[in-house]
């Protein structure tokens, strides 16, 4: 609101302590200002934002082996991540993927360890009420290869 005041005035443009015309370069990068460049404020911020301290740079560097399956900064990034980022097709070397699934770690399991847990359904009371899709894939592996356990070789 100022600088309409100013340009109301027809002093817009015009430095408040010395009077100087401001340069048009410093009034395209900053309409707003109402000092010349050796006038203005020397003041840079110096703090930096409260995310810092909580959320490191590198997503890995607060992990030790006991704390690698909760829900931390990485799997909300993944998480996140899903829904678009500026990463397109040309920025992952597997070729492999859908296009739905190209962001960092998308291979990775969600809600269990290792692939086998993910095998058993289970209700809320952790009563077995079946087996999933991955179960299934699994047993038409073992039987288009004629193996009867990964654990054993033969029928």
């Amino acid at each position: 609101n100022e600088a309409l005041s100013a340009i109301e005035h027809g002093t817009y443009g015009k430095c408040d302590e010395c009077g100087a015309d401001i340069p048009a370069d410093r009034l395209l990068a900053m309409p707003t200002t109402k000092k010349c460049i050796q006038h203005a404020d020397q003041y840079v911020e110096k703090t930096r934002p409260a995310e810092e301290h909580v959320i490191p740079a590198n997503l890995n560097d607060d992990l030790n082996q006991e704390e690698a399956t909760l829900f931390d900064a990485e799997d909300a990034w993944q998480r996140v991540e899903q829904f678009g980022s500026s990463d397109g097709p040309s920025d992952f070397y597997d070729s492999e993927k859908s296009y739905d699934d190209m962001y960092f770690n998308s291979d990775e399991l969600v809600g269990s360890v290792e692939e086998l847990e993910s095998f058993l359904l289970s209700d809320i009371h952790g009563k077995f009420i079946g087996v999933n899709e991955n179960h299934e894939r699994y047993e038409d592996y073992l039987d288009e290869n004629d193996v009867g356990s990964i654990l054993y070789t033969e029928r």
